[in-house]
């Protein structure tokens, strides 16, 4: 965020100095607040009121005939010019769209004091609200006192003001389940552009954002249940403020198996008021896994902190802007699925007001951060019964409960597990039954594995899983196919009907209801709003357990799986994909919000290397990567990637070297695209090879690298009579 809504933002008040509620300036004379406001003060249409800057200046308003609307709870106030107040006018723009996006809101109370409050949290999108003539704006998150109605909601990423918290009490206190998360309510800002007296500027979407969606938190699953256990104390943790004496960076990680739990207690933390005041700008959620894009990520963190326009070929020094834009904020970071220490370092650059929160599977992975390890076991048997009940959508019954219980214990409590079974009851099979078929999987797999070295739990889970879609199997194989044909996916990867219609060949509808279907059998998990070319799609994240069992059932001889090699599967999914194109070429691929970030890793799984080095001598697939990332560092790293895949394939010669290493010292030096001629005399070792080739062997990443590079290049030189032996 990097407009301060204080330039803005005034006090209402009755001319005997009585606080009504918040505003904020919308034009050069002309102030926005709730209908309600006035009223309170009993003022009406022609009176006036007072208006009090952050500076402490007051100023007398009139209460605006033309712009009184309580119908919509608008009421529009004009005041004299004045040089006196410092105003700085704010952007507005539609609230459509929004949903997913952080926001901050700031009021001054009704305490007597100027001091602001600034409510924040997440934006859930536009509803209909009863007796409301327009669709209202839903912010999640936030707890609004007197004094705040009028106070103007910043989407914090775009810095454009999109609504006007209007009064909870107005709306009849609408709350969540969940006592601890609750909603307000702003008016949009189409609303108040279609009150105004006058036309004003209404900006129809994210002017300078990038299109790399903000990395926030994901929801909770709806049958979320709070491990009572540990959360208060990883809450403390990060509430305690004992670090900003020591002047270090706090870093906390969650150890467990794959499917305890760890992300949804990170995503609960990420969300608790508490701590997202604790941390007043802003919950960061960065996804790594085995194989991160770490550029990407820290550009991603660095445009959601406010240099939107922020490139970098670099990631040192990408890391060292973030640590720049951190040096003086309270962020939480949030790092999920760690596989490798080295990967956190670069995010390892925050003040002592911030907080890294790390989750792995690996404890060595936490040990050279110097974190504070908590373990993440198996829930307790209240809340395991507690979760079923949740996931079952009523409270179990007397006479089912110790057989609930049984089923919990043989599943090691693990949450996963319990979602899994509580789907096949709610299909209408008992529990006794769903113990009976759960022995009868676990004797099977301990036959096929050795019982000594097998984790019981882990043993447990695969046991529910293959109980889960041997049942979808039955009942709908079109679907059990659709689930097993995600195993194709990179780990971390959302799902979107348009990219699901290609994955399994069919249209965008039919692939909506398939995901539906498959996250109503806890086979994905809760999706999150997601872009694509401004038509907003729900993206449903995979939760890596079921991942590796996808595979497994990928390859697996039939009837339980569907014998394919996932090599022969990535190399039908790129012919779905390049039907899709005009004339064989994927720069010309529609959109999915998926692909392009992809294709690489399905042209190396599908073992085309000679397509994926094509890619880096077409200038198109460049253009296009620059235009979607608003910079070149997603060509980079897919640059990066091919050359790591081509060295540990053993074909890294001196053509793929020589090819990819101008490439990267073209955008380096350069910055510019690619001239065709030049690359083609390159890859044929023609003109200026020799003057290039220390140049580029000091740009590949390993020495061994570097100097087998000019060897090859050197012998291929004198070969050719280019310079001398």
């Amino acid at each position: 965020m990097t407009f301060d809504l204080k330039d803005c933002v005034v006090r209402v008040e009755s001319l005997d100095e009585h606080i009504g509620g918040t505003g904020f300036v919308i034009a050069e004379d002309l102030v926005v607040t709730c209908a309600h406001v006035v009223e309170a003060l009993g003022a009406r249409p022609g009176d006036q009121v007072l208006i009090r800057f952050h500076t402490g200046g007051t100023q007398r308003s009139e209460v605006l005939a033309d712009g009184w609307h309580p119908k919509q709870d608008v009421a529009l106030l004009r005041f004299a010019k004045s040089g006196t107040n410092r105003l700085i006018l704010p952007a507005l723009g539609t609230a459509k769209g929004r949903a997913g996006h952080h926001y901050v809101a700031l009021g001054y109370p009704e305490d007597g004091t100027v001091q602001a409050r600034r409510p924040q949290g997440n934006i859930s999108g536009l509803v209909p609200v009863e007796d409301w003539p327009a669709d209202l704006l839903q912010l999640q998150g936030a707890e609004v006192d007197k004094g705040l109605s009028g106070a103007s909601v910043l989407d914090c990423e775009s810095d454009q003001v999109v609504g006007m918290m209007t009064s909870i009490k107005t709306l009849g206190g609408r709350r969540s389940e969940d006592p601890k998360v609750r909603y307000a309510y702003a008016v949009s800002a189409e609303t108040i552009v279609a009150c105004a007296p006058y036309k004003l500027e209404l900006s129809m979407g994210v002017t300078h954002s990038p299109p790399i969606p903000h990395p926030s938190p994901p929801p909770l699953p709806e049958y979320f249940v709070s491990r009572s256990d540990i959360f208060p104390i990883l809450k403390e943790r990060l509430l305690n403020r004992d670090e900003l004496q020591r002047g270090i960076l706090p870093i906390s990680a969650l150890h467990g198996l794959g499917g305890a739990g760890k992300s949804t207690l990170a995503s609960a933390l990420a969300q608790d008021p508490a701590v997202c005041q604790r941390f007043p700008d802003g919950v960061f959620w960065v996804y790594l896994g085995q194989k991160p894009k770490i550029l990407t990520r820290l550009i991603e963190l660095i445009r959601g902190l406010g240099d939107s326009g922020f490139n970098s070929l670099g990631i040192y020094e990408a890391s060292t802007r973030l640590h720049s834009l951190l040096h003086s904020r309270a962020v939480l970071m949030i790092i999920d699925d760690v596989w490798n220490s080295d990967d956190v370092q670069p995010f390892r650059v925050g003040s002592s007001r911030c907080h890294l929160l790390i989750t792995t599977r690996r404890a060595d992975a936490t040990e050279p951060l110097g974190a504070k390890i908590y373990e993440v076991n198996q829930m307790s048997p209240p809340q395991a019964i507690e979760l079923l009940s949740n996931r079952l959508f009523r409270p179990l019954k007397k006479r089912e409960r110790e057989e609930a219980r049984r089923y919990a214990a043989r599943v090691g409590y693990l949450p996963l597990a319990l979602a899994l079974g509580a789907v096949q009851i709610r299909k209408g099979k008992s529990w006794s039954e769903l113990l009976t078929a759960f022995e009868a999987e676990i004797a099977q797999l301990e036959v096929l594995h050795d019982h000594r070295y097998a984790n019981r739990r882990e043993l447990s889970l695969l046991a529910s899983m293959n109980l889960s879609l041997d049942t979808l199997r039955e009942e709908d194989e079109v679907a059990w196919r659709s689930f097993v044909w995600l195993s194709l996916l990179p780990k971390g990867s959302r799902l979107t009907a348009p990219m699901a219609a290609t994955l399994w060949d069919t249209d965008e509808e039919t692939a909506s209801s398939r995901l539906t279907l498959l996250y109503g059998e806890s086979l994905l998990l809760r999706p999150m709003p997601l872009h694509i070319q401004e038509q907003e799609y729900s993206a449903y994240p995979l939760h890596d357990i079921l991942h590796d069992m996808a595979r497994r059932v990928f390859t697996r001889e039939a009837p339980r799986g569907l014998g394919m090699t996932l090599v022969g599967g990535h190399n039908c999914l790129l012919s779905r994909y390049r039907s899709r194109t005009l004339d064989g070429h994927w720069h010309t691929l529609p959109e999915d919000g998926y692909i392009y970030d992809n294709l690489l890793f399905h042209l190396e799984q599908a073992d085309r290397a000679t397509d994926l080095l094509a890619l880096f001598t077409t200038k198109e697939w460049m253009r296009k990567r620059y235009k979607q990332a608003t910079g070149y560092h997603a060509y980079i790293e897919d640059l990066w990637h091919a050359q790591r895949t081509f060295e540990c394939q053993g074909s890294f010669g001196l053509r793929e070297s020589s090819a990819l290493s101008y490439v990267e010292w073209r955008i380096r030096e350069i910055y510019e695209e690619i001239p065709e001629n030049l690359l083609k005399l390159y890859l044929a070792l023609g003109e200026g090879l020799e003057k290039r080739a220390i140049a580029i062997a000091q740009l590949m990443p390993k020495l061994s690298q570097r100097v087998e590079y000019l060897f090859e290049a050197g012998d291929a030189l004198i070969a050719q009579k280019r310079i001398a032996e």
